[in-house]
């Protein structure tokens, strides 16, 4: 037991030292219910980016009312066929 607890510390010693990555439940949810609006068609590529809309579906699929906006905005920045707000 000895042996197998000393091969388990020399492996986490070579091990790179990596921060979790914290991902928000919120922010999770946002990108899962951008990719469904993709998917369903809600929003198009080189298609006008219906911001009222995308909150509302995103707000739909759990993302929180006062976040919405703001990830709708992050799309929108660099949206190939820009938004209608």
């Amino acid at each position: 037991m000895a042996d197998l607890n000393g091969r388990i510390r020399r492996l986490e010693a070579r091990t790179p030292k990596r921060r979790p990555h914290l991902v928000s439940e919120d922010t999770r949810r946002a990108v899962e219910a951008i990719v469904a609006a993709r998917h369903d068609g809600t929003i198009r590529h080189g298609e006008p980016l219906n911001e009222e809309a995308l909150t509302a579906f995103l707000i739909g699929r759990g993302v929180s009312r006062e976040s919405a906006p703001a990830y709708v905005a992050f799309i929108a920045r660099r949206w190939p066929g820009g938004s209608d707000g």
